[in-house]
């Protein structure tokens, strides 16, 4: 069996995809099996042992696709497994020589994704991100669709070097920023946050975030206002030292973006700020009881629909939906976290 995965990004994504890797190793131990993959991505996964790699640079598209072609030219695959309804990827699985190539249902594809296809995985209603990949495995007959990441944590903390002196004993992680600053809750009540948990449980606070000059403003900003500064990463860790970071947290507090799901890939807790888009859909999937939920209030407030009015997965494109996440929220949840762990 020869088995090549196409799914690029983004970091939420490709950790989402990684149980469906896992459960083709369990179900063909000896299949050969390739995933095509995002140049940030493939530094989470390098040290994945068993799969090859094809590394795709998404800024330089069109000459990473005539590479790609020319190293795959010697392979046939049994299956593609396309796990990815994008224009570029699209294009990119044309490199891709495979028997059966295996595609989103009609009802998730677009930019003319079916065109690349020769099979769907079956419609489901209202699935997760997650339980769509794992249709894949199912798809070419994987049956046990138990959940396993298997991350090598141990390799990603020896490279935390002299990060690790900054790092306080017991601490949260908060990623304040998701790539649409639309789904940002407010700098202050980060703030009032980063206070609670120092004065209510007297445990400090690790921030992260990428290197963008918003992000670092924002931490910045966040720093400023609380009266008890919380350790600022915010872009100083590459993407294997943020995934230490988080394996040794006691939780991570995140809105809708890659952290939150990298939370779930090292077995980290996950308080989900959600207003702008369903977590049912994109939540961190092993927290669902911890995400703030707020998008059906939201939904209803800017569109005067219910969610089973719209799109499965329809984002909303509202600024202020966030506010109606509350601090009070917040506090309950970390209170729960917190007990629980007495």
């Amino acid at each position: 069996m020869k088995i090549c995965m196409l799914r690029l990004s983004a970091i939420g994504d490709v950790c989402n995809c990684i149980p469906v890797l896992r459960a083709l190793q369990r179900n063909w131990p000896n299949a050969e099996i390739t995933w095509i993959v995002g140049k940030a991505e493939y530094t989470m996964l390098r040290d994945i042992k068993s799969v090859r790699f094809v590394v795709f640079d998404k800024d330089r598209s069109f000459q990473e696709t005539l590479r790609i072609r020319k190293e795959l030219q010697d392979d046939r695959f049994d299956v593609l497994l396309h796990m990815q309804a994008s224009i570029r990827a699209n294009m990119l699985s044309l490199a891709v020589r495979a028997t059966r190539r295996i595609g989103f249902d009609w009802s998730r594809s677009r930019d003319l994704h079916a065109l690349f296809i020769n099979e769907h995985i079956p419609a489901s209603r209202n699935p997760h991100v997650l339980e769509g990949f794992m249709s894949f495995a199912s798809t070419i007959g994987v049956d046990d669709q138990s959940l396993h990441w298997d991350l090598p944590v141990d390799i990603y903390r020896k490279e935390l070097g002299e990060i690790r002196g900054k790092l306080p004993g017991r601490y949260v992680v908060i990623s304040p920023c998701a790539s649409n600053p639309i789904r940002n809750w407010s700098v202050e009540r980060y703030a009032e946050v980063i206070d609670y948990l120092y004065k209510k449980h007297a445990i400090d606070v690790v921030m992260v975030g990428g290197g963008t000059e918003i992000e670092r403003q924002y931490g910045e900003k966040i720093s400023r206002l609380s009266s008890y500064e919380p350790v600022n990463m915010v872009g100083l860790t590459s993407l294997r030292q943020l995934m230490a970071l988080i394996s040794e947290s006691q939780f991570v507090i995140s809105p809708d973006s890659g952290p939150a799901h990298m939370a779930t890939a090292v077995g980290a807790p996950v308080i989900g700020l959600y207003a702008v888009a369903n977590p049912g859909r994109t939540g961190p999937y092993l927290s669902q009881q911890r995400v703030i939920n707020r998008y059906p209030e939201a939904l209803f407030k800017y569109t005067g629909k219910d969610v089973e009015d719209v799109r499965w997965g329809r984002r909303l494109k509202s600024n202020g939906a966030m506010d109606l996440i509350t601090t009070t929220d917040v506090f309950r949840q970390i209170d729960d976290l917190m007990d629980g762990m007495r």
